[in-house]
């Protein structure tokens, strides 16, 4: 008898529960002599079960993209349709229901598009209609002050086009405190004098906030960017020189900050004796410019007024840095000074003084040069900008400038010298290399030390004794030499760390040389004056590591006599990119070794 069974197996899933339909067929052969016999047996069995795991594809089930896009919850749906809500700060216009809607897609996950907000009315178009109606001051403010609440939290502005709106809305309220500063400079009062420093304040939190629309800067375009920063620029500017006219004697100094904005507003009294002018005001370590006491404008058209405007601005230069080449960035905020309201730049007589600090530390091979944005060209130059090496450091980047604008600092890492993986791999496997034959030569020579000193003649003990001792210790400072390169070198982010290796590496390569010359020298006598020689352990051990302290102490002399540091010597986190003793601002320092 033969029986063979054939399986038909149907799954049918829902929601919430499975169906398994299970159809055999079952087929017996009976074989005998009189007949053959062939039966068919079909059997089929329905299996139900609710499943106790769910797997949702829905999106937004888990909450995550809540608070994006400025909106606090969006609706969890299924793949295929839209989450939709009411438009922020106000019901949806048009037919029923409508509102931004976000594309669900069949992954799980919304749209890396961004919601659609074309069904909604915005609120940036009401402000627009009414920046034709501002009267007063008091009115600039509250539409300054409508935008910065609006835009308090990031990506509430997701669309490039709302953002330049935005940006718009802004220049046109500065456009009408440029005009009622202008008329009313003469009549100030101490209340106009308190309303626009206000005013000042509340703009410069909202261009803060605009800053802070990342989505928005991200997804827009490269000219769009450049445009948007620009105005930023022009309309800080402008917002503090504003304020600077309603100054006078009795104010000489104004300070307005903010997270991305510092910004003092100088009155100066160009009757009375010229004076040093310094941005920030009584803090010149910090990204600053000096203006000296006698600087004029090259262009006797220009007229120089009372007012004086130094900004910093932070977060900004990215946005300017699209033009730049990929090795190129933007390495120090804005430095903005002017003394007229002109984003132009004005030729001085003389040179003015500019350190800009970085905001990434200087790297080995980075260079650093003086720019400042060009309005014209819609890019970064140098023209009329030289670098002052000797006062740049791996911190700060020293300008001398014949003009005043937006100035920043520009990096090139093209010469970064980049650790690589084969580099790391050599270093340390023929350092390893060194380091154990040092070690199995130091052992040996030991050993054999003894067997000499046990088996020779007197004079022959001398000289073997001596040539252990020098090779001994010579073996000693090349493997201390080669612990400091592979472990100490590139420790500089700790001060005191890094003085004391680059000091111990100074002494045991200055050590490791006189061991040499003793080594010389007793290859001169055990040659020449064929070994009629004795000598005294002690003087070896004062040639070989009493001879380098004093060097070195002479020369650490010497240097704190030229420049007045001793410790820097050894390590100065300014200029020193290893735990070495030379640096690009000591590079005479190396000659304590060669000399």
């Amino acid at each position: 008898m033969d029986q063979s069974i054939d399986d038909d197996i149907t799954l049918t899933v829902s929601d919430t529960e499975a169906t398994l339909d299970v159809t055999t067929n079952e087929t017996i052969n009976t074989d005998s002599p009189a007949k053959s016999q062939k039966s068919t047996v079909s059997t089929q069995k329905s299996l139900a079960f609710t499943s106790s795991t769910t797997v949702s594809l829905e999106c937004n089930s888990d909450g995550k993209y809540d608070g994006q896009h400025g909106i606090k919850h969006w609706p969890p749906v299924s793949p295929g349709t839209d989450s939709r809500v009411d438009c922020p700060g106000r019901v949806g216009i048009g037919d029923a229901g409508s509102g931004v809607s976000w594309k669900c897609q069949l992954n799980g996950q919304f749209s890396d598009e961004g919601p659609d907000w074309t069904e909604c009315g915005h609120w940036l178009d009401e402000l627009d209609n009414k920046t034709e109606s501002i009267h007063d001051i008091a009115e600039a403010i509250e539409m300054i002050e409508t935008i910065s609440n609006r835009t308090g939290k990031s990506d509430t502005i997701i669309d490039s086009q709302r953002l330049s709106q935005a940006l718009d809305i802004v220049s046109k309220v500065q456009t009408f405190v440029d005009t009622t500063a202008t008329t009313s400079s003469g009549t100030d009062t101490d209340s106009n004098l308190c309303a626009i420093e206000c005013y000042t304040s509340k703009m410069l939190d909202t261009l803060a906030n605009i800053l802070d629309q990342t989505y928005a800067w991200t997804n827009s375009t490269t000219d769009k960017r450049t445009s948007m920063a620009e105005q930023i620029l022009t309309t800080s500017q402008s917002t503090a020189y504003s304020l600077a006219l309603r100054q006078n004697l009795t104010t000489n100094l104004l300070v307005v900050d903010n997270s991305d904005f510092y910004i003092n507003t100088f009155y100066v009294n160009t009757a009375a004796a010229a004076v040093e002018l310094t941005f920030p005001y009584n803090n010149p370590n910090q990204t600053s410019i000096v203006i000296p006491s006698d600087t004029e404008f090259a262009n006797n058209t220009v007229r120089r007024t009372n007012q004086v405007v130094g900004a910093i601005i932070h977060n900004i230069g990215d946005y300017l840095s699209d033009n730049l080449e990929d090795n190129y960035e933007i390495n120090s905020y804005i430095l903005s000074f002017s003394m007229t309201n002109d984003s132009q730049s004005v030729l001085l007589n003389r040179d003015v003084i500019i350190s800009l600090e970085h905001k990434k530390r200087l790297q080995f091979g980075d260079k650093v040069q003086c720019v400042y944005w060009d309005f014209a060209a819609n890019q970064w130059s140098d023209r009329g900008c030289i670098t002052d090496t000797q006062l740049s450091d791996r911190y700060h980047t020293v300008c001398r400038c014949n003009h005043l604008t937006n100035f920043a600092a520009l990096m090139d890492v093209s010469g970064r010298e980049r650790r690589t993986v084969l580099k790391s791999a050599l270093t340390y496997s023929c350092s390893i290399v060194s380091i154990v034959s040092l070690i199995v030569a130091i052992n040996l020579i030991v050993r054999s030390r003894h067997c000499f000193i046990n088996s020779q003649q007197s004079r022959d003990n001398s000289l073997n004794e001596m040539r252990a001792i020098i090779t001994t210790n010579l073996c000693v400072c090349l493997l201390i030499t080669n612990f400091l390169v592979v472990l100490g070198m590139d420790r500089t982010d700790v001060v005191w760390l890094c003085r004391l290796s680059s000091g111990s590496l100074l002494y045991s390569l200055m050590s490791s040389f006189f061991w040499m010359l003793l080594e010389g020298f007793y290859l001169y006598k055990s040659l020449v004056s064929c070994f009629n020689w004795q000598f005294k352990a002690r003087y070896l051990y004062a040639v070989g590591y009493g001879l380098p302290v004093a060097i070195i102490f002479v020369a650490f002399l010497v240097i704190y006599c030229k420049h007045n540091i001793v410790l820097e010597a050894l390590f100065d986190h300014r200029y020193s990119y290893f735990c070495w003793i030379s640096s690009t601002h000591y590079s005479s320092h190396i000659w304590i070794l060669i000399g």
